[in-house]
C-alpha cells in the first residue's frame, strides 16, 4: 500500500491536555473542501459518512481525534484509511499496536455507551419491580434533607410528579416518551469525545476547546431536570451556581459533573466569541473534554442521570 496524505491544512496537531495526541481533522467539517488536492464536499460527506456514522449528527465542526491517513485511492472506504500511528508488530507485541485506535472505533465506543445508559434509564423509569416496592434503584424512597418538609410537602414520599430535590421514589420519567432528552443525551457525549478545535493566537497552535455552557443547559432543560438540579455552573461550587451548605443536609450533595469547566458562547458576557471557542460553538447547542476520560465521564453522568 502507498501512503496518500491530503495537504497539511487537513490535518493539523492539536493539543490535549498538554500533549499532542490528536489532530485536528478539518475532514470532518462539512464545509471543508480541498481543491488543491482535489477534495470536495463529496468526499467531505463520504468521510464523515464512514468515521462518524452515530456522532455525525452533532459533530459539525473541525474536531480533535486520532489522525487518520489514507493509504488507497480506490476501492471500499474501509480499505482506503488507517490510523496513522499504528505500530507494527514486533518480538513483544506480536499483534502490533494501535491498529484499532481510529475515529469509527471511537464513535462506535461512544454510540454503544451512550445507548447502554439509556436504556438503563429507561428500564429504571418503567420497571414495575420498583413501583411495587415505591423506591429507585438505589433503594431510596424517602425524602432527604432537614428542609424536606417544606421542599417536598406534596410528596411524603416523593410519590408523584415533578419535584425540587426530592430523593428517592418514584423514578422521574426523564427519557420515557421524551426523544428531546435522549437526543442531548447523545449529543453530549459526542461533544465530549469528539471537542471542537481552534487556532490558540498566544501559542501558535492548535488546540481542543471547552464545553458550552449552553450544551450543558440544553441536556438539563430537554431532559426536564428543576434548575436546582442543574450542574452547568462554576467548578469551584462543583458545577453549581452557588456553594453548598453542609448544615442543609448533614454531607455535601454534588460531585464531579462530565463536561466541565463549561465556557459561555456569547461576547457580551466577557468570554470569545462563539465560533471555534467552545464545543461544539454554535447557539444554543454545546460540549468537550480529553477522550482519556471518556469511560470515567461515562459512568460519572450515568451515576448522575440514574439517581435523579
Amino acid at each position: 500500500m502507498r501512503a496518500w496524505v491530503l495537504a497539511s491544512s487537513a490535518a493539523t496537531a492539536c493539543v490535549l491536555h498538554g500533549t499532542d495526541s490528536g489532530v485536528c481533522d478539518f475532514r470532518l467539517d462539512p464545509k471543508f473542501s480541498d481543491a488543491a488536492n482535489g477534495w470536495t464536499l463529496r468526499d467531505t460527506a463520504a468521510y464523515r459518512q464512514y468515521h462518524l456514522p452515530k456522532c455525525q449528527r452533532y459533530v459539525k465542526y473541525p474536531a480533535c481525534v486520532p489522525e487518520m491517513v489514507k493509504v488507497n485511492d480506490t476501492g471500499p472506504e474501509r480499505d482506503l484509511w488507517e490510523y496513522a500511528g499504528r505500530i507494527e508488530p514486533d518480538v513483544e507485541h506480536p499483534l502490533g499496536r494501535f491498529w484499532n485506535h481510529t475515529i469509527r472505533n471511537k464513535d462506535a465506543w461512544v454510540f454503544e455507551k451512550t445507548e447502554q445508559i439509556i436504556d438503563e434509564r429507561l428500564g429504571n423509569e418503567t420497571s414495575g419491580a420498583l413501583m411495587a416496592r415505591q423506591e429507585n434503584h438505589f433503594g431510596e424512597g424517602t425524602c432527604e434533607g432537614k428542609d424536606w418538609e417544606e421542599r417536598c410537602k406534596d410528596y411524603p414520599v416523593c410519590a408523584a410528579g415533578t419535584h425540587s430535590g426530592c430523593v428517592g421514589y418514584p423514578i422521574q420519567p426523564r427519557m420515557v416518551m421524551n426523544q428531546d432528552c435522549q437526543k442531548a443525551f447523545e449529543a453530549y457525549f459526542c461533544f465530549i469525545n469528539f471537542p471542537r478545535c481552534y487556532w490558540d493566537d498566544t501559542t501558535n497552535e492548535m488546540k481542543s476547546v471547552a464545553l458550552c455552557r449552553t450544551a450543558c443547559k440544553n441536556f438539563f432543560k430537554a431532559c426536564n431536570y428543576d434548575k436546582s438540579l442543574w450542574r452547568c455552573g462554576r467548578t469551584e461550587f462543583f458545577n453549581g451556581n452557588f456553594a453548598e451548605r453542609l448544615e442543609d443536609y448533614g454531607r455535601y450533595m454534588r460531585d464531579f459533573f462530565p463536561g466541565q469547566p463549561f465556557r459561555n458562547s456569547f461576547k457580551d458576557r466577557g468570554y470569545r466569541n462563539i465560533h471555534g471557542r467552545c464545543t461544539p460553538g454554535l447557539p444554543d447547542a454545546a460540549a468537550a473534554t480529553s477522550p482519556k476520560r471518556a469511560a470515567a465521564l461515562a459512568l460519572a453522568a450515568a451515576a448522575y442521570l440514574l439517581r435523579q
